[in-house]
Parts: C-alpha cells; sequence; structure tokens
C-alpha cells in the first residue's frame, strides 16, 4: 500500500506544485497516524536533488466502509469548516474515492485523556458542533412504516447544497443494515462450522446476542428515535481523537466528517461522552463502570442552551417548541446514547471477520460488537429507572 501512497503522493505534488524534475527526485516519507476504518498517513515530501523540504499532506486512505459516505457532502463540509478556521483543507480528492489529500495542522495534538472533560475544552467542542450544525439548513421531519420523510425549515441561500439526502435514520435503518447482516451472516456461518458448541459456551452466548440485536435492531432503533421532531447536520463521530488542540493558543480543530449527515440535535455531543468510555490506543480499553448519563447530562444541558439560542425559529411553532421541550429531558439524552450505540453496533458488525477471530480471539470488532451491547443494556437500565 505504502509504494502506492507515495505514488500518487508524487504524481500529486508534481502537478500541482509545478515541480520540473523527475518523479524519482522527489521523496516521501510516510509515518502512520492508524486508524479504524480509514489509514492515515503524514507524507513529508522532499527535493531529493537539495534535500529541502517541499511540503507536509496528510494522506486519508478510505477504508470499506465507503461506499456509504457521501463523498460530496464531506468536501463541502471541509470547505465550509476550513473558511471558520477550524479544519485543515483539502487538496485533492481522488476521483475514485480511494483518498483525499488534506492540509496537515502542525504543531497539534489529540486531545488527551486528562483533558478530555476539562470545562474550557467542552467549551469549544460544544462551540464548534453548533458552528457544525450551522454549515446549512434545519429539517422538520416525521416517521411512519419505517420512513422518514423531511425538509427544510429555514432556507439558506448561501448554501451549496440546498437538501442534504444523507441521514442516519436511512443510514441505520437501510444501507448500514443491509451491510451488517451479510457480514454477519457469513461471520455466523463460518463459526458456528468451525467453533464447536461445547468448551466455547461463553462465545456462544455472545453470537447468540448478536443474533438477537441484529434481528431485532429496526425494532430497537425505532423505539428510541423520536417519531417526529427536526434534524441538523451532526459530524456523529464525534470523540477526543477527532480533535486536535493547536500547541501555542490551544485553539481546537476537527476532523474526519465521513459520517457527516442529518441527524438529532445533541448526537455530537452525546458520542463525545459515549466515546469517553472507550480508549482505542495504544490498547483497546472499555471501561462499563465508568458509564454516567447523569454526569454526561450536565454537560449536555450546555450544550442544549447554545442550541436554543442559535436556533431560535424552533419557537416560531408549536412542533418546535414541543421539540425543544422534549430535547431538555433526560430520557431524550439517553435515547440518544442508545441511537449512538446501534450505529456503532452496526460499525462493528460490518467489520466482523472470522479469520481474524480465529487468529486472535481478541479482535477488535468482535469484542467492540460486545461492548457496544453492554452499553446499550446499560441505556436500557437507566430508561427503566427514569419511568419507575
Amino acid at each position: 500500500m505504502e509504494e502506492i501512497i507515495k505514488s500518487n503522493l508524487r504524481k500529486y505534488i508534481q502537478k500541482f506544485y509545478h515541480i520540473n524534475i523527475s518523479t524519482k527526485y522527489i521523496g516521501v516519507t510516510l509515518k502512520n497516524l492508524g486508524g479504524l476504518s480509514n489509514i492515515n498517513f503524514v507524507a513529508t515530501i522532499t527535493n531529493k536533488s537539495t534535500n529541502e523540504r517541499i511540503c507536509i499532506i496528510l494522506y486519508r486512505h478510505f477504508g470499506e466502509i465507503s461506499d456509504v459516505v457521501d463523498r460530496d457532502l464531506e468536501t463541502m463540509i471541509i470547505e465550509q469548516l476550513a473558511n471558520k478556521g477550524i479544519g485543515p483543507k483539502i487538496y485533492y480528492n481522488d476521483p475514485n474515492n480511494k483518498f483525499r489529500l488534506n492540509e496537515y495542522l502542525e504543531d497539534t495534538l489529540p486531545i488527551s485523556k486528562k483533558e478530555e472533560f476539562n470545562p474550557v475544552v467542552i467549551d469549544q467542542i460544544i462551540n464548534i458542533i453548533i458552528n457544525y450544525s450551522l454549515i446549512t439548513n434545519l429539517y422538520k421531519y416525521n416517521i411512519t412504516n419505517e420512513i422518514i420523510n423531511y425538509s427544510i425549515v429555514n432556507e439558506k441561500g448561501n448554501s451549496k447544497m440546498k437538501r442534504i439526502n444523507k441521514n442516519q435514520f436511512d443510514t441505520c435503518m437501510t444501507d448500514m443494515y443491509i451491510k451488517a447482516l451479510n457480514a454477519y451472516k457469513i461471520f455466523s456461518e463460518k463459526f458456528t462450522a468451525a467453533i464447536p458448541q461445547e468448551g466455547n459456551e461463553e462465545y456462544y452466548h455472545y453470537l447468540q446476542k448478536f443474533d438477537y440485536y441484529l434481528n431485532n435492531f429496526k425494532e430497537m432503533f425505532l423505539k428510541v428515535f423520536p417519531k417526529q421532531g427536526f434534524l441538523i447536520l451532526c459530524h456523529n463521530d464525534v470523540h477526543r481523537l477527532n480533535f486536535i488542540i493547536r500547541q501555542n493558543d490551544n485553539k481546537l480543530f476537527v476532523l474526519d466528517h465521513e459520517y457527516a449527515c442529518l441527524n438529532l440535535p445533541g448526537n455530537d455531543i452525546a458520542n463525545y461522552m459515549n466515546e469517553s468510555n472507550f480508549i482505542y490506543e495504544p490498547d483497546y480499553i472499555f471501561t462499563k463502570e465508568k458509564i454516567n448519563f447523569d454526569k454526561y447530562f450536565e454537560f449536555y444541558k450546555i450544550y442544549f442552551e447554545k442550541f436554543e439560542e442559535n436556533y431560535k425559529i424552533l419557537n416560531d411553532s408549536k412542533a418546535g417548541k414541543d421539540f425543544l421541550l422534549l430535547m431538555q429531558t433526560k430520557k431524550y439524552y439517553i435515547q440518544l446514547h442508545q441511537i449512538i450505540n446501534l450505529f456503532w453496533l452496526l460499525y462493528s458488525a460490518i467489520y466482523l471477520n472470522f479469520d481474524n477471530w480465529n487468529k486472535d480471539h481478541n479482535d477488535f470488532y468482535y469484542l467492540h460488537f460486545i461492548h457496544r451491547i453492554q452499553y446499550l443494556e446499560k441505556g436500557e437500565e437507566a430508561l427503566s429507572a427514569l419511568n419507575d
């Protein structure tokens, strides 16, 4: 893969930097930053004949889930955020959607685990989330017979995209759900054919849970997704590693927009709190015992105040006022966590691979599937407690 990346970069550098030297004299040094569904490389480009640095570029290689990503929407978001000064610029989009070249923001680091709940950091994140949603229109929706219908509430004349056609409801109920079912079918067939039930009762216990959650996914999703309300543009993958802090002024920038689409207000701040229970590197850790809906809800209330301030248009209708009342409830907030965990459950199912599991029974996606189920069960307990 790295040789292909270097070749792509040399062609780009020669064309866009108008360098009059043979590609063999364009040096490319790659640093793998890792990633889950995508792989990111920092590419340092040099002129071999002079040893001068030409530039540094972030090369993003897209993963298997790329075919459900709206690249036009993603590009529009990146451009708008770059204009607002809270995201890096795009240098080049591969027409075959295999990779993208982005500006590399130097002297930056991801939010550390220690700073994750720092009030100053949270305040910046909330401001970015609000600015993100304001890139495009507010939408009113209703759901009937598993179909979501939505329309623009506040037409923005300067918006590059009059209507966003990608939304989290459809993604979960159709595209990703179908991919998850197909991937899981292959996984479970290989699993049951190769692994005897006797002596592997724990693994079969989880396999039964996988079956249950995927077979009942739509019913669960419809139960927690409000039947009517409003949608805004959301990032849908907000966690500390998708924010970087510039060291000289502590300014935050947001990255990785491939899951961006219309979703329920509050989803992004809920996802940030949700992801605080996961550590992905250097080792993968999930701490179910640290899930604290009471603590998260206090941060959510700060977000809600800023959301209400920026979406005063909702007070112009009964439907808008009713939705604001709903948004203020703890039940709505916990349901956001349920929607988030159901989404990432599908994500994990898509990447289930029996060959990886058989090689290492601690395969990330297998474990992550289990942990999303555990988080869902914790949410069910919290919702039941509210009803008691």
